[in-house]
């Protein structure tokens, strides 16, 4: 859908009363770059088709970055106006920088790990704050700072029907934490199942041998959920070159937001980084991740981040794949 000069300048007038219109530029699906008469630059978001587990981006990336606003200096969008529901907006501040996919050839291996390490410290201090429950963020729920992160070392150079669960994807408030914990991670999973089976992607014995293995082999933090950026990709990342070399300028794409574990983050990370370019960039995350958070809690291991494995490659249209990653852990 498209939106006129007219139409874009309404908006605007709504968000930032005063600001005169000067040029518009597509960015993608429903979102604009907008240049206003104080040479100001912002951009615009309009809702889109909402996530059935973080809900309409818009308003997720709104409550996602309203709540670390005071955390993570210039490196996050600042929430400029926001009017929540589907005639809504989201408006951000612009952000200078390159996304790291068009760099990346011009980094050194050096730097792709300094890369790495800025975005697992970002992350470590993101995973920090603790929605009140788990999955879409809701408006006036609190997310506070739960933990304490420690300071980052000195800078160096160098299912198939029969087995969904029928729950509430939200658990319930009696639940201890890890009963909560494992009961969303198993209701995605099972949902995800269930759609596998019914489109005839996945038999159903298969989709029970993926079930029965994850309920066998979960493994919770006993912490409570935490606010994850759900989207991790090298597009996300936006670079700058510094003095001492390239570093990141810029996390967006908050769209899909939501109350889960550190482990969703990890695993759509290391998905969407897979790429050989990209292996410095993914050592340098989990090594600073590892240092800035407790090893009890959610770091990067294998065994705990498989059932979120399940989840991202069956909510993909990836049945096939969940099936050879339980085989291959039996």
């Amino acid at each position: 859908m498209t939106h006129t000069h007219v139409q874009l300048e309404a908006i605007l007038a709504r968000a930032l009363p005063g600001e005169r219109l000067r040029a518009t530029e597509s960015l993608g699906a429903r979102t604009w770059l907008l240049s206003t008469g104080e040479r100001r630059r912002a951009v615009l978001r309009l809702p889109t088709e909402a996530d059935p587990w973080a809900g309409p981006p818009h308003e997720a990336e709104a409550l996602a970055l309203q709540a670390l606003a005071a955390e993570l200096d210039s490196r996050l969008p600042a929430l400029l106006a926001h009017e929540p529901g589907p005639a809504g907006f989201t408006l951000l501040s612009y952000l200078e920088g390159q996304p790291l996919p068009l760099m990346i050839e011009q980094l050194s291996e050096d730097e792709r790990y300094a890369i790495g390490r800025e975005l697992g410290g970002l992350l470590a201090r993101v995973h920090a704050y603790a929605p009140e429950g788990y999955g879409q963020l809701q408006a006036g729920s609190r997310i506070a700072l739960s933990r304490v992160v420690r300071e980052p070392p000195a800078e160096t150079d160098s299912q198939p029907r029969s087995l969904r669960v029928s729950v509430d994807p939200t658990p319930s408030e009696t639940l201890l934490t890890d009963e909560r914990d494992q009961h969303y991670l198993l209701t995605r999973l099972d949902a995800a199942l269930d759609s596998a089976v019914g489109e005839g992607a996945l038999s159903a014995p298969d989709g029970a041998r993926v079930a029965e293995w994850a309920r066998a082999n979960l493994a919770s933090s006993g912490q409570p959920p935490c606010l994850a950026h759900g989207d991790l990709a090298p597009e996300r990342v936006l670079v700058r070159r510094r003095e001492r070399g390239w570093a990141i300028s810029g996390l967006i794409g908050w769209g899909a937001a939501l109350a889960w574990r550190p482990s969703w983050d990890h695993v759509t990370m290391q998905g969407a980084f897979a790429e050989d370019q990209y292996f410095g960039v993914r050592a340098g995350y989990g090594n600073a991740y590892d240092d800035l958070t407790e090893r009890r809690y959610d770091q990067l291991r294998d065994f705990a981040l498989l059932p979120y494995r399940l989840v991202l490659a069956l909510e993909a249209e990836l049945p096939a794949l969940a099936l050879r990653m339980v085989e291959a852990a039996n």
